[in-house]
């Protein structure tokens, strides 16, 4: 009887598994846009540490104005 309990048991927590892990459950929705922007940001992290090599002193002198066409 023990056993068959155990068993119903594990059949309802396999179904619920199933459920919360399924490509369009909120969760995995939810992760999947997380670690976009996670992505993004490590994009955006990377492109500025390139411009800080490249510009040392972009931070004390800010963006450079446009040049005008002449």
């Amino acid at each position: 009887a023990e056993l068959r309990a155990t068993l119903a048991e594990l059949r309802a927590t396999s179904s619920n598994a199933g459920a919360v892990l399924s490509p369009d459950s909120p969760l995995i929705v939810a992760l999947e846009k997380a670690l976009g922007d996670a992505s993004d940001t490590a994009k955006t992290v990377k492109d500025f540490a390139a411009l800080l090599e490249r510009q040392p002193d972009a931070l004390l002198r800010g963006k450079a104005a446009p040049k005008e066409n002449r």
